[in-house]
């Protein structure tokens, strides 16, 4: 049987109510999420680990999966165990969506070839050190350059470059590699983000078991760096109590300074004087960050030039981009 998608099928529905998911910078993201979801779900093998992939919820990923059956009339999953199991069709139309999905990649490539800057995309706790001294000085180097940047989280932003849709990430290591040439930068430390007036605000390093009873403000599931607070929870042996999510890193430090919890948070250098950065006493507590460029695309002498300028700055300058205290 050959699945063939009638023409009314909806592979997304905007219509859930209080959702206001935060645009990636991957275009394909942006102009085709039901692809986007089906791909994610044949790459990744369960629901949970595919909503992250693609920077929904899980609620949300389940019901578009029940609204494509409904309007496809037939089963594209078997939900009998926690793995996903396809049906014939289903993996029909998986297939058929990844194989669309490049086609779009390799047509964004061709037309970013005739682009006129070098995106460069960031995580967020960057901007206010790394970002500005790598951006300053590459404008710099080449005046005639222009750089247009994009803030997003480390998945998005991998996703985006083997896409070709973005020239270089400023991101977490990627555990998959493929394709993909790395330079790391430095390190960054998550430190327990407390009010500027609290008793352990000036502790040289906490032992983070001794906050386990306390009520955390996080980053949302999209953040690797929310992956690492978790760890650094599951380490000292309990599960932080989070009674609010945001993707604002700034906004968190002014709840962190307003009594509403602690937050565990990459140190970025921005300045709030009514929060303290304590360090953790943990390994987990450092994570390494570097550029991720795509190998097709990395011979661009944009590229180039603002990898010449990277290593240019750390023969000068050792350890430069480490954000290691506050």
């Amino acid at each position: 049987m050959t699945f063939t998608a009638p023409a009314s099928v909806a592979l997304v529905d905007d219509s859930d109510a209080g959702e206001s998911p935060t645009p990636a910078p991957d275009l394909i993201t942006a102009t085709a999420p039901g692809l986007v979801m089906l791909e994610a779900i044949l790459r990744a093998g369960t629901v949970t680990e595919a909503a992250r992939l693609c920077g929904v919820s899980q609620p949300t990923l389940t019901r578009a999966m029940s609204r494509w059956e409904a309007t496809a009339g037939t089963a594209l999953f078997d939900r009998s165990c926690r793995t996903i199991r396809w049906t014939r069709p289903g993996r029909e139309l998986a297939t058929l969506a990844t194989s669309t999905l490049n086609g779009f990649r390799s047509a964004l490539c061709t037309r970013r070839s005739l682009k006129d800057s070098l995106v460069i995309g960031s995580l967020h706790s960057l901007g206010h050190a790394v970002l500005v001294e790598l951006i300053a000085n590459f404008l710099k180097q080449c005046p005639t350059e222009s750089v247009r940047l994009i803030e997003s989280f480390s998945d998005d932003l991998v996703n985006a470059v083997r896409a070709g849709v973005i020239d270089l990430g400023i991101v977490d290591r990627p555990t998959n590699l493929t394709g993909l040439t790395w330079h790391r930068l430095g390190q960054q430390r998550l430190s327990l983000v407390l009010p500027a007036n609290h008793p352990a605000a000036h502790t040289r390093r906490i032992d983070l078991r001794n906050f386990k009873d306390c009520t955390y403000v996080a980053l949302d599931h999209r953040f690797e760096s929310r992956a690492h607070a978790d760890a650094l929870c599951a380490e000292a042996g309990f599960t932080p109590r989070v009674v609010l999510e945001s993707d604002n890193p700034s906004r968190l430090r002014q709840y962190v300074a307003n009594g509403s919890g602690i937050a565990i948070l990459p140190v970025d250098l921005s300045i709030n004087p009514q929060v303290k950065y304590t360090p953790i006493a943990s390994h987990l507590a450092v994570r390494e960050f570097g550029v991720v460029t795509n190998n097709r695309t990395s011979t661009s002498p944009r590229v180039q030039n603002f990898i010449a300028d990277i290593e240019a700055l750390e023969k000068r300058y050792t350890d430069w981009a480490d954000l290691l205290d506050h």
